[in-house]
């Protein structure tokens, strides 16, 4: 009973953050996105927060691990000149979403898709993509891999890629709160601070 009512709790909140907050281009996107994409994607409030954070911050280069319908909401986001990799580990998944994405959008992603393995973190199964590009990225959204199909627990690659990761950066995890666990203390500890935004499940961690 007391989880039906946070998560009717969340779902209002969300939804009037999305009524006061969702710009208009991100409405016409995702009218546009419907019945199209074979997913909804994130939440709508996971959208608008991700709109307005990449608004607000103007980072130059971005990733998201796990690519799909929010990729558009990035790249709709993005400033000018910015590089942004979208990584899936599903070449139908991602050829579908290439499809389907506006040209406009769709033009400004560089699609990338990557083998995903298992690996051990600190005595936890964590899957994690294979050979993802080492940048200075400014910005990163983690809704992938898909940690089921290898029985992992959690995923990784933000550990990995911590060395290489921009001195101004916010990454956000997309409700994965076993994975954002395991990386706190690494993100902590190379000077993030943890942030919960409060119209949506995400962990975001900022530098």
């Amino acid at each position: 009973m007391r989880a039906r009512l946070i998560n009717l709790v969340l779902f209002v909140l969300g939804q009037l953050y999305c009524a006061f907050f969702m710009p208009r281009e991100v409405a016409r996107y995702l009218r546009q996105m419907q019945g199209l994409a074979r997913s909804t994607g994130v939440a709508k409030a996971d959208h608008t927060a991700i709109y307005r954070h990449v608004r607000r911050r103007k980072p130059r280069i971005l990733l998201e691990l796990g690519a799909g319908q929010s990729s558009g909401v990035i790249a709709l986001a993005m400033p000018a000149g910015a590089r942004f990799l979208a990584v899936e580990e599903d070449e139908a998944w991602l050829a579908h979403h290439r499809t389907v994405m506006p040209t406009d959008l769709r033009d400004k992603i560089e699609w990338l898709r990557a083998e995903t393995e298992a690996t051990d973190v600190g005595g936890a199964r964590a899957a994690r993509y294979v050979g993802l590009p080492r940048l200075a990225y400014e910005f990163v959204h983690i809704d992938g891999p898909d940690i089921g199909k290898l029985n992992a627990a959690v995923s990784c690659d933000i550990i990995d890629l911590l060395p290489h990761l921009a001195p101004s950066c916010l990454v956000v995890f997309d409700g994965r709160e076993a994975s954002a666990r395991l990386a706190r203390p690494h993100l902590e500890a190379a000077g993030f601070r943890l942030r919960r935004h409060p119209f949506t499940l995400s962990h975001e961690f900022v530098r």
